[in-house]
């Protein structure tokens, strides 16, 4: 219950151009939370290192501001800032064996500096103030409501806010696609330790989908099963449709080998069942 009611007026807010620049709300928010508490110690001139201003937080600490976010997918975040080199990180430490990460904007000015709005400083008497203090709502909240964020939960291992709505739409435009079966096999290259980490996003999805329609006109067509198919009517080997004889009868497995160009396969068959 107290944990509950410390979220009481709780307001996060992102720069929805930063949004679309990025193709992601998570990541314009988590800008926007390095933007407070980096304007902030350049307004007081506190943690300032080789000509940029820092902040210091561990992935705890930013993970205590935003209560919808693991620590690992905070980490994944940040990380995500680094390579598209809007953050960089470093080291300030007075202690050599002090590990808490310090972050800074590669381009300190374009993230800093902005018109007809003033900085927030937090109240007095709060001694370390990067840490556990809300963002503050410096945007006015727009009467449009968006459309919930497809995400995958690397907690639960599913994908948060898929309607049926959306997965007509993408049956729709992804003809010939298991639109049902796709998703689970994202999901399950998502869950994949030896995979990198992605943003599920509808963007992945899209993607993802995309691909298997192109396989999906590429891959031939199964013939009509018919092993009274005169011999002139020859076909190209295929290992997939081959296979999908095999598992249908062993007849059928041989008239297709008989019908294909290249008759090595069906003197392979021949050789193995020694005749």
């Amino acid at each position: 219950m107290t944990e509950n009611n410390n979220r009481i007026g709780m307001h996060h807010s992102f720069d929805a151009d930063l949004a679309v620049e990025l193709k992601s709300i998570d990541l314009a928010v988590l800008v926007h939370h390095f933007q407070f508490w980096i304007r902030h110690n350049a307004a007081t001139g506190t943690n300032t290192y080789d000509g940029k201003t820092w902040t210091f937080q561990s992935l705890k600490d930013i993970a205590a501001h935003f209560p919808y976010w693991s620590n690992k997918q905070v980490e994944r975040l940040i990380n995500k800032l680094v390579e598209l080199e809007i953050l960089v990180k470093g080291n300030y430490n007075t202690s050599a064996y002090d590990r808490t990460v310090w972050y800074a904007f590669k381009n300190e000015e374009r993230f800093t500096i902005s018109r007809n709005r003033e900085i927030e400083i937090p109240k007095p008497g709060n001694q370390n103030p990067e840490i556990g203090t809300p963002i503050p709502d410096t945007k006015k909240k727009k009467k449009k409501k968006s459309a919930p964020l497809i995400e995958f939960n690397y907690e639960s291992n599913e994908f948060d806010n898929i309607t049926d709505a959306d997965k007509a739409e993408w049956l729709s435009i992804y003809s010939g696609v298991d639109v049902e079966l796709e998703l689970r096999k994202m999901r399950q290259w998502l869950m994949d330790p030896k995979n990198p980490e992605r943003d599920g996003n509808r963007t992945f999805i899209t993607n993802w989908l995309s691909r298997a329609q192109k396989e999906v006109k590429k891959t031939p067509k199964k013939p009509t099963a018919n092993p009274a198919i005169q011999d002139a009517d020859v076909i190209p080997f295929n290992a997939d449709i081959a296979q999908s004889y095999r598992d249908e009868s062993e007849e059928a497995y041989v008239a297709y080998l008989q019908r294909i160009t290249d008759k090595k396969h069906y003197q392979e068959y021949l050789k193995s069942k020694g005749l």
